[in-house]
């Protein structure tokens, strides 16, 4: 399809290799929690059972279909407690056409389709828990 073509192309240059993002996190227990935002807008705190990088990584590629993505990272915070924000979202296919995740646009800069969860790194690659307060703080509606 044409239209998804021309979207993961779009995407493909802010988008980092999926399989060495996951390998190179460090998921500190069983239970992540993170954001989903759907494409109606709707934001929802998310937890996935996940010990390793890898785990994390098969719980959301399930969950996106197997069309997985990870876009470049929103870096948060002041130098001493810096953390990067990941949108993991799906490549996208003909069935996406009028999905248009409209709260994920807004926060990635660039026009995103479907289902994204957003996935917190701090220190070290560490995975940590990012929350809906915590999305209010950093990202708050326009």
């Amino acid at each position: 399809d044409t239209w998804a073509q021309g979207v993961n192309k779009a995407l493909d240059d802010i988008s980092l290799n999926a399989e060495h993002f996951f390998a190179c996190c460090v998921v500190p227990g069983p239970l992540v929690r993170m954001l989903h935002i759907e494409p109606t807008g709707e934001i929802f705190q998310s937890k996935v059972w996940a010990a390793t990088g890898r785990e994390l990584r098969q719980v959301l590629e399930e969950r996106l279909e197997g069309r997985l993505r990870v876009l470049r990272p929103l870096h948060l915070g002041s130098h001493g407690t810096r953390s990067s924000l990941f949108a993991v979202t799906q490549k996208a296919s003909g069935d996406d056409e009028g999905l248009l995740n409209t709260e994920a646009s807004r926060t990635q800069g660039c026009k995103v389709f479907g289902n994204v969860y957003l996935v917190c790194r701090g220190e070290g690659r560490r995975v940590s828990d990012y929350l809906l307060t915590h999305y209010l703080r950093d990202l708050p509606p326009a």
